[in-house]
């Protein structure tokens, strides 16, 4: 490993242990700053690095960044509580997921940005919840599978409303579906900054941000906020949680030696010694997968070739296999979905859009307007993160 991605992770470290100094070497800054961003916690690690960096040329430009960065999400956490709590009056109990109620859990939440807040309502609600967020000034963004993303032009907030936590179809649908099958019952109340919140309860909580990693691996990866975000609920909330339970849940995905490779990554490399729990496997592997972690960035979007591989490493995860070159032409419609929403509207788009998509493609090698997006670099990725995949046992 790198000495900048040592330096990246001991800042990230600091954050949750500040008794724990150290003392960057300012030439490792670009690469520090670099990884920050691109997992999308810059305001977190110029925190961190304040004390040692102040008067440093290029940490006064990031600085600036993250302060913009900060105040913006300062701003829509306070809107999201106050949409919230005018969401209750109106009769919604919608479940937070995600977002405000993790952020909840660091030492200063807006540290951590948010790209949207994340809300579970009923079908049977879901014409009304568009209507009501419309009068609330939102406007309706995105269409998904399972979801509508609104936005308040005001502030800039996206709120997300799921009628469920995940869509994938498959066998890695079928688990995902089963296994949260009752979220909306597994709910309790919490308090943030004065505001009463409805969130799921905490054997629910962990597994859903596991599975939520975990669907995230086998596509492209997840980034380091995600472990954080584990890591500070198992610090919170390890006495609320049942561990046999979750390792039955988790082994119908294979996912169970993951979520070894998560916990000791955080113990090793941000000092969540704390999360420790008795049937843990300390000598899981992790530096296999803490590379793909730092190389993936935030919901694996570190680079297109990546991005690519995605429905290859999802085909190798799944039951029925496909040939690679089938797979990379007709991904399944979930995943072409993530790039043409109108997919997950209208199943008789799919032809269209993936026709769309490999001339996309083509165009973009052919002209090297991406210079890591080759079909080559992607097979390479796909065949490297398979492999991975085969030594935490999910295929």
């Amino acid at each position: 490993m790198k000495a900048s991605e040592m330096e990246f992770l001991r800042a990230v470290a600091q954050h949750f242990n500040p008794d724990d100094e150290f003392s960057v070497s300012k030439v490792n800054l670009p690469e520090i700053f670099f990884l920050a961003r691109k997992h999308n916690i810059l305001p977190l690690v110029c925190d961190v690095l304040f004390p040692n960096c102040a008067s440093d040329k290029l940490f006064k430009g990031e600085k600036a960044a993250a302060i913009s960065c900060y105040l913006a999400q300062t701003v829509k956490s306070a809107k999201f509580l106050s949409v919230y709590e005018k969401l209750l009056s109106l009769k919604f109990r919608p479940v937070c997921v995600k977002g405000v109620t993790l952020r909840a859990l660091y030492a200063d939440g807006d540290l951590r940005p948010s790209g949207d807040e994340d809300l579970l309502i009923s079908k049977q609600e879901e014409e009304r919840f568009e209507k009501e967020m419309k009068n609330l000034g939102f406007e309706l963004k995105r269409t998904g599978m399972n979801e509508k993303t609104y936005s308040d032009p005001e502030t800039g907030l996206v709120v997300e409303a799921h009628i469920s936590l995940f869509c994938e179809s498959g066998a890695l649908g079928e688990t995902l579906k089963a296994l949260f099958e009752t979220e909306s019952e597994n709910t309790c109340w919490t308090e943030i900054n004065g505001a009463k919140v409805l969130t799921l309860d905490a054997q629910s909580t962990i597994l859903y941000l596991v599975c939520h990693a975990f669907k995230h691996f086998i596509r492209c990866g997840f980034g380091i906020r995600q472990v954080c975000d584990i890591a500070v609920y198992l610090r919170k909330y390890k006495g609320c949680i049942d561990f046999e339970k979750l390792q039955r849940d988790l082994s119908k995905l294979n996912a169970w030696v993951f979520f070894e490779g998560i916990v000791n990554i955080a113990r090793e490399y941000l000092a969540f010694e704390d999360i420790a729990f008795e049937s843990l496997d300390r000598k899981v592997e992790t530096k296999e997968l803490l590379e793909d972690i730092l190389e993936a960035g935030i919901f694996g979007r570190g680079e297109s070739s990546r991005q690519h591989s995605a429905a290859l490493t999802l085909s190798a995860a799944g039951k029925k296999k496909r040939n690679p070159l089938i797979t990379a032409l007709f991904p399944q419609r979930e995943t072409l979905a993530a790039s043409y929403p109108l997919v997950a509207r209208y199943k008789w788009l799919y032809p269209f859009f993936v026709w769309v998509r490999i001339v996309k493609y083509a165009f973009s090698v052919l002209f090297k307007r991406e210079t890591n997006g080759t079909p080559a670099q992607s097979l390479k990725i796909a065949k490297e993160r398979t492999e991975l995949m085969k030594k935490y046992k999910i295929i």
